[in-house]
Order: C-alpha cells, then structure tokens, then sequence
C-alpha cells in the first residue's frame, strides 16, 4: 500500500503533537510551602512536588528558585513585598525525601532545604518558591510551577491565634444616616483562626467617650466583609467592610469611631490587647 504525501505529513504531525505532550509536568501540591524555623539564623522549608504529566521527571539536574521577602500588605489584602529586603536564591539543589531521581507519573515526592538568612529570620516572612528554574526538567506546562509559604512569628507561642488590624481604620460617610468602613484583619498567630462565630464591636461616638447612638445598631455586630471567609490562615489578611446605619439619627459632621475584634470572645488569642482601632471620620459633606 502506498502512502501519500499528506499520510506523511499528517503521521509527522501526530509524532510531533504527541511528542511535545508527553512531557512530565511538576507542580507544588496546593503551591504549599511549610516553613519551621531552627533558630533566629535557619529555617527548614518543605514541600510536596507531584508528577502530573505523561512521562516520568528526572529530578536528577532540576533547582529550585527561592525569593524571601519581609512584606505588607495593600488596602485590598494583597501582599507588597519589600524590595529592600528581599534574598533571591537561584539555582539552589533541594534533598527530597526520599531520596528519588526518576519521579513516576502521578506520584509525588516530598523536597526540603535549609537557608540561612540572619537579616530576615527574625521577623515574619514570605517565600515563594519556582520549580525547574533551570529547566533541567522537559515539562508540557511551566506555568504551574510556583509555591508560597509564610513564616510563623517568633513572638507569639506556637500552636497560637493573635489577631489584629493590618492597616487603618478606613471611614466613609454615604450619607446622612449611613456610614461604611473597612479594615485589613491579620492573623499573626501560627494555626488558622475559625471567624465563623467571632463578632466585632462598634462603637460611634461625638466625643472621646464613644458614648454610641443607638446601641442596638452598633454593638456586638457579626463578621460581615464581603468574601465573608469562615478562617484565615497564619499571616494571611482579609479585607473586612461594614455598613452602619444611625438609627434614624442623623450621623454628625466629625464623629469618633472605635472597633474592637473577638468582643465575644469566639477565638482564643495568645494577646488580645491589640484587637481596638481608633480612628476619626472625616466629616460629611
């Protein structure tokens, strides 16, 4: 039988197509990256890397880029890293365990390394981590190949939740009997915080004495930002909005306003001191 131009080529374009996608393709299970610190110089990072592609990955040649950055975070939670301190490690060969060269198809491999960085430990930090930086692996897709992690911090005792702002307090009057404002809450303890049944308290006030309006708008308010999450994890924030109504009264040009998280006590912190914010509206118009 003979075999046509077009067979040829249309063959050589399935070998290419199915050459091209047979390829390994690493990912970081759940781009998670677990820190623990062994003192205020090292920490040990850890994470798990599986093989989602058509072919085995051999891990024999891969590296690994790190970036580690003490950060902040914007007005809508996001995360700013700070340029003048950030460490970039490049090329760095991690240890998995166990030790494994060939990683199958669907299988997974835990990888860790130790880094030594005195200027940044000491404080709370992020890392981001990019597999295959050299690519030493062939993979099908190299977009997916990115993990985070956040430190614990070293001033609240392990297995413990401290909430509290991670910016101002931000007041928006709408209108003559409607107020809005918003925050950044923290977690800067070191397990997740369950805020399905912690409430925040309010208090609005024309005078230093937060003596409030009407007490049954303002006090004991539930969680209520729009995402509404039901935890936040360690060194994570969330934006958090509230709108509040006077109660028929009409709010006055400048007012005081206090908020205070946890009021009822749901979540058990390591330091609940630092859960009030004061702040001053800016009048209405």
């Amino acid at each position: 039988m003979k075999t046509t131009v077009c067979q040829c080529l249309f063959i050589v374009l399935c070998l290419g197509y199915s050459t091209a996608y047979a390829n390994p393709d690493l990912v970081i299970v759940s781009q998670k990256v677990s820190i623990t610190r062994i003192d205020q110089n090292r920490a040990v990072y850890a994470f798990r890397i599986l093989n989602n592609g058509t072919r085995p990955a051999n891990l024999n040649n891969m590296r690994v880029a790190l970036e580690i950055s003490r950060y902040h975070f914007d007005d809508l939670g996001g995360v700013v890293y700070d340029p003048f301190a950030t460490v970039d490690y490049t090329g760095m060969r991690m240890t998995s365990l166990p030790p494994v060269i060939d990683l199958p198809v669907g299988q997974f491999v835990d990888i860790q390394a130790e880094i030594a960085e005195p200027n940044l430990f000491r404080t709370r930090f992020w890392l981001s981590v990019e597999l295959n930086s050299n690519n030493a692996v062939s993979e099908s897709i190299n977009t997916n190949n990115q993990g985070f992690g956040v430190s614990t911090n070293p001033n609240v005792p392990s297995g413990q939740i401290d909430l509290r702002f991670a910016s101002q307090l931000h007041i928006r009057p709408l209108n003559s009997t409607r107020t809005s404002y918003s925050f950044l809450l923290l977690n800067d303890g070191n397990v997740t915080a369950n805020l399905q049944n912690m409430e925040i308290t309010t208090e609005l006030s024309v005078n230093n004495e937060y003596q409030v309006i009407n007490r049954e708008k303002y006090m004991k308010m539930r969680y209520d930002s729009p995402a509404n999450p039901a935890s936040l994890a360690p060194g994570k924030a969330t934006l958090v909005k509230f709108k509040l109504l006077s109660g028929g009264h009409t709010l006055p040009g400048f007012y005081y306003l206090r908020v205070t998280l946890n009021t009822n006590q749901a979540v058990s912190e390591s330091d609940d001191s630092n859960n009030s914010k004061e702040a001053n509206s800016i009048g209405l118009q």
